[in-house]
């Protein structure tokens, strides 16, 4: 989903969950998806370079609360750093709502916010780019995901293999991980008992880049109300 990155739409998919049975996961691990109205979610990932590259730093930090019925909404907080090979830093801040079909943004410490309508289709993409449980689906999907403890479920594969879920959850294509020299990624799942996602976490490395991506989420279907910024 692009809660990070980049938008992806899957046609035909629905807020309230999907169904999927794959191999390496129990039954109960695979039923239809719990339906989720609100969660909230902190997302880590980060690039640091190794060897000639140490000094090189690519880090995005993002939280946000997330309602997906009765109506979508959010409210998110992103920061990224950066640090050039040539020792260059550079900082972004950003917030962010949508709130009745209205985006708010408000960047770098700007005193006022922008408001535009969202554009055509928003809704209906942030339907599918923020419901877990599709992300979870691709998950599953992966080749090779077998349980390595209670709740716990892990896969090693190449970028190729583990691409189609990095993409979606993250916005990182398995070209990017290849152009620096990544030719394995670890990933580790930790659900709760009713089989949703409370964990992510992927490691990867080469001679140039280790990328370590850590997403929790808490809260599910807890209340939250989100308002548009004064």
């Amino acid at each position: 989903m692009k809660r990070t990155l980049a938008h992806v739409v899957i046609a035909a998919a629905t807020v309230g969950g999907i169904t999927t049975a794959v191999s390496g996961m129990p039954a109960s691990a695979t039923a239809a998806s719990p339906s989720i109205r609100s969660y909230s979610e902190t997302l880590s990932i980060t690039f640091t370079g190794v060897g000639k590259d140490a000094n090189f730093l690519d880090h995005t930090y993002r939280s946000q609360q997330v309602v997906l019925s009765p109506a979508i909404a959010y409210y998110r907080v992103v920061r990224h750093e950066t640090v050039s090979l040539l020792n260059k830093q550079s900082i972004f801040k950003g917030q962010y709502y949508l709130v009745a079909g209205k985006d708010y943004a408000e960047l770098n410490g700007a005193k006022t916010w922008t408001m535009t309508p969202a554009a055509p289709g928003e809704v209906s993409k942030d339907a599918v780019t923020l419901n877990l449980m599709i992300g979870l689906a691709k998950f599953r999907a992966i080749p090779g995901v077998t349980r390595s403890a209670p709740h716990q479920y892990q896969v090693t594969g190449t970028p190729a293999k583990v691409g189609g879920f990095l993409t979606f959850e993250y916005g990182i294509t398995a070209r990017e991980l290849t152009s620096l020299g990544i030719k394995s990624v670890t990933l580790t799942l930790v659900t709760d008992s009713a089989g949703r996602p409370v964990t992510y976490t992927i490691v990867a490395k080469s001679k140039l880049r280790k990328v370590v991506i850590t997403e929790i989420v808490t809260g599910y279907n807890q209340p939250v109300t989100i308002k548009a910024p004064a």
